[in-house]
């Protein structure tokens, strides 16, 4: 058993509808992206990256770099 982390941003809630998420299973490196409503917000991810265990875990730039990256396309106007 390997342990990984997963990376998700929070997003202002106008970034998906109510009751309705979105599913993306064709990003650049073939893992997928979500965008679903979540407490008012808008939760997008995700990231599963191996890693070691840590008491104070934080994301990597990377990982955060890659969901922007690949939902900037949903996001601009």
């Amino acid at each position: 058993c390997q342990p990984s982390a997963g990376v998700h941003i929070v997003l202002p809630d106008y970034y998906s509808p109510t009751n309705m998420g979105l599913l993306d299973p064709n990003t650049s490196d073939g893992r997928v992206i979500f965008f679903l409503p979540w407490q008012k917000h808008t939760m997008a991810g995700t990231t599963d990256t191996s890693c070691e265990v840590t008491d104070y875990p934080s994301p990597s730039t990377e990982d955060v770099y890659f969901i922007l990256d690949e939902i900037k396309n949903y996001l601009s106007s």
